[in-house]
């Protein structure tokens, strides 16, 4: 198993270094760095680069989220995971509008937080709730605005259909490649591009696509999500 390199940003001492002790504990975990706020972060990655990154939602100064948008502009290969108290729906677009990889509740367990982690390592996004979050948000009010977000609809070929739809099944890419029968780097071509001609962040910033543009449909009595005839 590969070592996983972390770094902690988060204000509050007693809690950043229980958690820095907690991650040390686990064999494939190696943290390069904690720090107390965002100046710091900033000034630490200029010669250390985590893998992920975790950030307090409250980090000073200003706070968690605009220091990952500083963050993903300089370093967009860092996944970004985000403690905060609470959840809400307005989460999703900003995962899908700037990159973050996950949001967490400080109350998370152990076990939790070593999947979120070993998930958004993976290149995938990390979610405590359902899909149904993501449907009823980009189904709801605020779906013109949510328009914006996105660049104007490129066509997508047939292919790029077929690996949106697993995707949005949170297949990862070594499975899609089984499932398609392609290597592992064709995948990631085409998640390269998908990203590119949607404008879109990451897998959330995907999904909310698919969906805004009717590219898939909804089973609300299963969750499940499936391909509509291509544009």
């Amino acid at each position: 198993m590969s070592t996983i390199t972390i770094g902690v940003v988060d204000s509050q001492t007693l809690f950043r270094r229980g958690l820095v002790e907690i991650l040390q504990k686990e064999e494939n975990y190696n943290v390069l760095f904690e720090v107390e706020n965002g100046r710091k972060a900033l000034d630490k990655l200029k010669n250390n680069l985590p893998e992920v990154l975790i950030i307090d939602l409250k980090v000073s100064p200003n706070n968690g989220v605009q220091l990952t948008e500083i963050i993903k502009k300089k370093y967009p290969e860092i996944k970004i995971i985000i403690l905060t108290a609470f959840y809400n729906s307005t989460f999703i677009n900003l995962m899908g509008r700037i990159g973050i990889s996950a949001f967490l509740s400080k109350q998370i367990s152990h076990k939790e937080l070593c999947k979120a982690i070993d998930t958004v390592h993976q290149e995938r996004v990390y979610m405590t709730e359902s899909y149904k979050d993501i449907i009823l948000y980009a189904e709801g009010s605020e779906t013109k605005a949510l328009h914006s977000q996105f660049l104007v609809k490129e066509k997508l070929s047939n292919r790029e259909l077929e690996v949106l739809r697993l995707i949005c099944h949170e297949h990862t890419n070594l499975e899609i490649s089984k499932k398609l029968f392609l290597s592992i780097r064709t995948v990631e071509g085409h998640r390269k591009s998908l990203l590119s001609k949607t404008g879109s962040k990451n897998t959330v910033g995907l999904v909310l696509y698919a969906l805004i543009y009717k590219l898939v449909t909804i089973d609300y009595k299963l969750l499940e999500v499936s391909m509509q005839t291509p544009f």
